[in-house]
């Protein structure tokens, strides 16, 4: 092996293991937990879970939510969670549904199983929070709850 050729494949090594170290950046995660109040005696809804920031644009979001009627006859609205980021360019996306973890088809029929999903929207993350919004029918206004503010360590 010439000195060229070893130059060569010393270079390519030492690339691999940059790579290898910006890649393998150790995730980060904050849990939430959260509970509206008993609204009118028509129930309230809870969620809990855990946010994992990825990097720097991307977060998995574990989470597990449930409706509870107070007076048991249901009211067939549910409760529902989203995801709130606010981006390094200081712009909000409040519209991201955690689309399978709602509960919406009954009273006290028990916490829905815990749904994991990964958000990437192409944008430097700053912060996320989760809102829960539990609706109590037509004749009762929704009520929504929001977790604290979880910064991303990786911007």
């Amino acid at each position: 092996m010439n000195l060229r050729t070893s130059l060569r494949a010393l270079y390519l090594a030492s690339g691999a293991v940059s790579a290898l170290l910006v890649t393998t950046t150790a995730a980060s995660a904050a849990s939430f937990a959260m509970k509206t109040t008993a609204f009118n005696l028509d129930g309230y809804a809870g969620a809990q879970g855990t946010v994992t920031f990825l990097d720097s644009d991307s977060i998995r979001i574990s989470s597990q939510v449930a409706d509870h009627c107070g007076d048991g006859t249901g009211d067939g609205e549910g409760a529902y969670l989203w995801a709130e980021i606010t981006y390094t360019d200081g712009s909000v996306d409040g519209g991201h549904t955690i689309s399978a973890n709602w509960d919406d088809d009954g009273c006290d029929n028990g916490t829905k199983p815990a749904t994991t999903v990964t958000l990437n929207p192409g944008r430097a993350i700053k912060k996320v929070r989760m809102r829960l919004d539990e609706a109590d029918g037509p004749s009762n206004p929704s009520e929504t709850v929001y977790s604290a503010w979880m910064d991303n360590p990786a911007t």
